[in-house]
């Protein structure tokens, strides 16, 4: 065990103490490639967020006899939000000392002066051993993000709408109304997916290709299913190689069987090839694990999670 003497809990010094920190993430970073950009132009933005004080609201643990920054804590609530996001993070070799737990001890309690009433704390879901961390300090899993990737061909005689069922794009339809239903209600119920209004829709809507936005009606002509899928230039660029983007499919309550999701998965991953796209990536929020094994079914390999858990304040 350590000797707690030997550290000392302050607020950060913004200014004195930049360098350090951004040593200290870079650090952490390395050993944890939880995929996080450490790089002193990243901080300074976040230092400058709304509604975050730095000289208030984030903390750091120094190692007193060398002077080494052993760790560092924060809480940011948004203008106008309830809910607290919080971190606390500790050098890989001072790890297991007790130093995170008040380290997120203090990010809590200036949440709760603050007037939040909901901490949010995200965490690399592929670290097994965040999950119980985060659980000893009174954290309750929530909901996780996920990404994938395709790189191989795919069989796409597997999956199947059922008889009566139509695919259409968006450029086929073209009512707004319609798409604002199936963005609210297909994904009703997932975490992480707020209801938009038909002007939201109207404003997002040129960003999208209306090709490949895809929606599924049943057999009495009523809306059932959508998937957003684009060729996409941003990470096209990241990969070095044509890559298709989908945001995971979603139905309403009253469709959503397994082979429902298989199918319009596949016929978006078509739908790219068509275009010559070469990977296929997907994000999804909230999905459940056998929708999740749905992706993999398909080829897609798992590249990032985000376990977010909340505790009531």
């Amino acid at each position: 065990m350590i000797d707690m003497d030997n550290f000392l809990l302050r607020l950060l010094k913004p200014e004195d103490d930049f360098a350090a920190l951004v040593e200290l993430r870079a650090q952490i970073e390395a050993a944890d490639q939880d995929g996080v950009n450490v790089t002193e132009a990243a901080l300074q933005e976040q230092l400058r967020v709304p509604g975050h004080n730095p000289a208030a609201d984030r903390w750091v643990m120094v190692e007193t006899t060398a002077g080494e920054m052993a760790g560092h804590a924060l809480v940011w609530l948004p203008p106008e939000a309830d809910a607290a996001q919080v971190q606390a993070a500790v050098r890989p070799h001072w790890r297991r000392q007790g130093l995170g737990t008040q380290l997120m001890e203090a990010a809590l309690g200036r949440a709760r002066v603050l007037g939040a009433r909901q901490a949010v704390v995200q965490v690399n879901g592929l670290r097994l051993e965040t999950d119980l961390i985060v659980r000893r300090w009174g954290f309750q899993f929530e909901g996780a993000y996920t990404e994938w990737r395709n790189t191989k061909p795919v069989d796409f005689t597997e999956a199947n709408l059922p008889e009566g069922y139509r695919l259409l794009s968006y450029g086929e339809v073209a009512d707004l109304t319609i798409l604002t239903r199936a963005m609210n209600e297909a994904y009703a119920g997932l975490w992480a997916h707020m209801e938009v209004s038909e002007a939201q829709m109207a404003e997002w809507l040129p960003q999208f290709n209306a090709d490949g936005l895809l929606l599924v009606f049943d057999g009495n002509g009523k809306i059932a299913g959508i998937s957003r899928t684009e060729p996409s230039a941003e990470r096209s660029t990241a990969n070095q190689r044509p890559t298709g983007y989908i945001d995971a499919p979603g139905f309403l309550p009253e469709h959503r069987q397994l082979e429902h999701y298989r199918a319009l998965l596949q016929a978006g991953m078509r739908w790219l090839r068509n275009q010559g796209m070469e990977w296929i990536e997907l994000e999804s929020w909230g999905d459940p694990p056998e929708r999740l094994s749905v992706f993999e079914k398909a080829g897609f390999v798992l590249i990032r999670r985000v376990n977010v858990y909340t505790k009531d304040l």
